[in-house]
């Protein structure tokens, strides 16, 4: 489709009458053609993934009603996942854009039924400069909403004086995962294709929040923001919000946010990030953390009374790159841990001290543009008088420029002080990956012994396919 303007430019009768000896239809103008102003074409991407995974594990099964058993489980199911975006449907700013599940059992072990099938977003999007309107499955990500699923709608409205209102509302999208992704019990028999969709068939499962804000560029974006998740018709969670991204100069930045949970007057979680940026070559950075895992659980839950812990943890982290072959990451973090006992007088609080580190470095070869690297790093994370150090090794190897890579890791962890006839847990994995401008394949292959399971092997294939398709412009 082509957009017409039609010019129409008067002509003044002195300038006619300097012209009056030559034939207008002689002159060379402009074609209607050549006045038209096309629209972008409509473009439609995407990218089709298949993974099939390979493993032995050891699972309680339900046999019957309050009969379980451990079975030894070769586990392999497959699932495969389409995305689609439609760019410029008529407009500009309108857009469509989709991504499904699938999941097929090959050993009919895993899931509840053979083939399950489920949409992850799937919404119609009209955005410009002042208005980004999204209707249909999606996912919330901004001020109290982090990763909320909903099948409803979201308005963003920002104005010429860099304020703005984003505001939400829809039905809760059932959680599905691992084995009982739909159902506890079978409605229907393995081999029939699982229900799929969301499970509405409980009323009142919705969720509805906003956010009142500040951008400017990249420069600054304050808001406040309000949350309501209830759970069939009763209050599942209720937060107030804040946060802020500030970068007020190339060489500093500041993150921070903070969610209230209004029901119980707490807080929920807490965090702030500085960093400082010295040239090309040094990171240095502070961050605070605070959580309170209780207040994740919807206060519907049974389970929302048996947690009783507060984590806390402050630090700082440094990253250097020297040069463009070789880089260190150093990361430190002092736990603050707050626990509440049963005494004679009611619940003590008792606080607990530990720490967090980690070192990394990381050194690239061969051609820059096609490159490979080695690793190293430790970790160690230790409270009470437990801790667990960990060395971690990998390399990256490119077969030249044929796109072909194969990548070796290692994981070697030492317990101390832990409750163990076997301190040393070791995990390592082997891959082979082809990587072009439009196709990624690969396998994987990891073998695992801990302290805490027996010999596990593990086994993953994959492809994955991109495409892009440009339509004609057409009137």
């Amino acid at each position: 489709m082509f957009l017409a303007i039609l010019l129409c430019i008067p002509i003044s009768g002195a300038m006619a009458a300097d012209n009056s000896d030559t034939d207008p239809a002689s002159k060379n103008v402009a074609s209607i053609e050549a006045l038209r102003i096309a629209k972008p074409a409509p473009t439609v991407n995407g990218a089709v993934e298949s993974y099939m995974f390979l493993s032995q594990r050891h699972q309680m099964r339900q046999l019957e009603p309050g009969r379980y058993e451990q079975q030894n489980l070769n586990v392999m199911p497959f699932y495969e996942i389409i995305s689609l975006t439609a760019d410029h449907l008529g407009h500009p700013g309108l857009s469509v854009h989709l991504q499904a599940i699938a999941g097929l059992d090959l050993n009919d072990v895993y899931f509840d039924n053979r083939f399950i099938a489920d949409p992850v977003y799937g919404y119609i999007q009209f955005k410009t400069r002042y208005v980004d309107a999204r209707l249909g499955r999606q996912m919330i990500f901004g001020g109290a909403a982090q990763g909320l699923h909903i099948d409803g709608g979201r308005l963003t409205i920002i104005t010429p004086a860099h304020l703005g209102l984003d505001g939400y509302g829809g039905l809760l999208v059932s959680p599905k995962q691992g084995p009982d992704w739909y159902q506890n019990e079978r409605a229907t028999g393995f081999d029939d294709f699982g229900r799929g969709f969301t499970d509405w068939k409980r009323e009142g499962d919705f969720a509805v929040g906003g956010r009142l804000f500040f951008k400017y560029e990249e420069t600054a974006n304050v808001g406040i923001s309000l949350l309501q998740v209830s759970d069939n018709k009763e209050t599942s969670s209720r937060l107030l919000g804040a946060d802020m991204s500030l970068a007020p100069t190339d060489w500093m930045s500041l993150i921070g946010r903070a969610n209230m949970d209004l029901t119980t007057m707490a807080l929920r979680d807490a965090g702030g990030f500085l960093d400082f940026f010295i040239g090309s070559a040094v990171n240095f950075g502070v961050h605070y953390r605070h959580v309170d895992p209780s207040l994740y659980i919807a206060n519907t839950s049974i389970f929302s009374v048996f947690s009783n812990e507060k984590h806390q943890a402050v630090g700082g982290s440094l990253a250097i790159s020297p040069s463009s072959r070789f880089s260190i990451d150093m990361a430190y973090s002092h736990l603050f841990n707050q626990y509440l006992n049963p005494s004679d007088d009611g619940w003590t609080p008792e606080f607990v001290f530990g720490h967090q580190l980690d070192v990394d470095a990381r050194i690239k070869f061969g051609a820059l543009t096609h490159y490979g690297f080695v690793r190293g790093g430790f970790g160690r994370v230790a409270r009470y008088d437990t801790a667990v150090n960990q060395i971690r090794l990998g390399t990256l190897i490119p077969f030249g420029q044929s796109g072909v890579k194969g990548a070796l890791n290692a994981w070697l962890d030492f317990y101390q002080g832990a409750d163990t006839d076997k301190p040393v847990g070791v995990l390592g994995d082997i891959s082979c990956f082809y990587y072009t401008a439009r196709i990624r394949t690969g396998a994987t292959f990891r073998v695992a012994q801990t302290p805490y399971a027996e010999t596990e092997m593990r086994g993953m294939l994959t492809f994955s396919y991109n495409f892009l398709k440009k339509f004609s412009n057409q009137e």
